[in-house]
């Protein structure tokens, strides 16, 4: 996992998978786990002409339906769509790769979303004791009870392995 630093320039506690940052602060964060509503603004896309879009899917597109369904999972949901959408506009469009691009659509539909708080077990579980004893005790007030249930019960885990 990559991390990168990232500071809360807000004016209240934030919480970035298990790490909690004051005001100010700054941590090395899992960037997948930064809410979009303190993400950096993206960048300013330089302005290219629509046909070079159009020209690397169209490059994209002229793999065999196997290449190109093995690269589907790789793209976003815009890409995708732009890929569906100009092999539908094909004088000839490949059965093949329509049904590829329905099958991922299907694939990504079907994967449940994790909640906030399955994602926190989850990383609970990349963290080593002293660290998890740190999230017990950062979780203590008690509109954080789900959160420290959570950290209690990977505690307990661990305690059982360790027995067993």
């Amino acid at each position: 996992m990559q991390l990168k630093p990232f500071t809360n320039t807000t004016g209240h506690i934030v919480h970035i998978g298990t790490k909690t940052l004051f005001p100010n602060e700054t941590r090395e964060v899992d960037p997948r786990q930064i809410p979009n509503e303190l993400r950096d603004p993206p960048a300013p896309a330089a302005a290219a002409p629509a046909a070079t879009e159009a020209f690397s899917v169209t490059e994209f597109l002229a793999g065999s339906v196997a290449n190109i369904a093995a690269q589907l999972p790789a793209l976003d949901v815009p890409t995708l769509d732009l890929v569906h959408d100009i092999e539908q506009a094909n004088p000839k469009p490949r059965k093949g790769v329509i049904a590829a691009i329905a099958e991922e659509r299907l694939r990504r539909a079907s994967e449940p979303e994790l909640s906030e708080l399955e994602q926190f077990a989850i990383d609970l579980r990349e963290l080593d004791d002293a660290e998890l004893a740190e999230q017990a005790e950062l979780y203590t007030d008690p509109q954080y009870e789900a959160q420290l249930e959570i950290v209690r019960a990977e505690q307990e885990r661990r305690a059982g392995g360790a027995n067993g």
